[in-house]
């Protein structure tokens, strides 16, 4: 597995910070740690943190974040059917300089948009933004198995693998979400998914099968794609 954390807004990281941040994420990447920040407004930055595990292509040049024309992706997990996909984004021009799914994923939302994951199977939380448009992307899987969470506190968006991560980042104290506790007592794991709170208040879960669009790091819409 790998870890990705980040945000977009007004905040900015030391060296310091940026080395803390990913000192929590090793466990979940312990091949290549990388981090990156950009300026897409004149008030607002893109800061992303990457950890990963090598799986498919070993190769530095399948490390994240990973950039491509006008975008970049950060994304935790496996695309089964990335083989068959690249043969398709072939016939239509594109060219690829990795054996990974990372480049695969890249450039397949970057041909279709949103309707990406409809195609797509296999595993993964994915970020992604486009620096022409300005609009990023969150997603999960059909099932749920890669995490994927995030906190929006009107300044900043935050979005990371682990809830840590975004503790980390925002350096607030989020108040136990007694009530979601009581439930998963109560119900037992189904509970998880009746929505997209968690156990943190105010912290989001980004839920399966859906992505959800951002604007400028403001939120726009959510769609069920499964």
């Amino acid at each position: 597995m790998c870890g990705l954390a980040g945000s977009i807004g007004k905040k900015q990281f030391s060296q310091k910070k940026k080395i803390e941040i990913l000192s929590l994420m090793t466990k979940r990447g312990p091949d290549h740690q990388n981090t990156k920040s950009f300026k897409i407004t004149k008030t607002k930055n893109l800061n992303i943190f990457f950890s990963r595990l090598k799986v498919i292509d070993l190769s530095n040049s399948a490390n994240q974040p990973f950039i491509y024309d006008d975008t970049v992706l950060a994304f935790n997990g496996e695309i089964y059917n990335y083989l068959e996909i690249k043969k398709i984004l072939v016939t239509k021009g594109y060219k690829f300089k990795t054996k990974s799914d990372t480049e695969v994923l890249t450039k397949a939302i970057h041909f279709w948009g949103e309707k990406v994951f409809e195609k797509l199977e296999g595993m993964w939380a994915i970020f992604y933004h486009n620096f022409k448009t300005n609009k990023t992307i969150l997603s999960r899987d059909r099932f749920g198995e890669k995490p994927l969470f995030y906190f929006d506190d009107r300044i900043n968006f935050f979005f990371g693998s682990e809830i840590n991560y975004i503790r980390k980042m925002s350096q607030k104290k989020f108040d136990i979400n007694y009530t979601k506790i009581k439930d998963f007592l109560y119900y037992g794991y189904k509970c998880l998914f009746k929505n997209n709170d968690t156990f943190f208040k105010k912290i989001k879960s980004v839920n399966r099968g859906e992505y959800i669009i951002f604007k400028s790091g403001k939120f726009k819409r959510r769609k069920k794609y499964y």
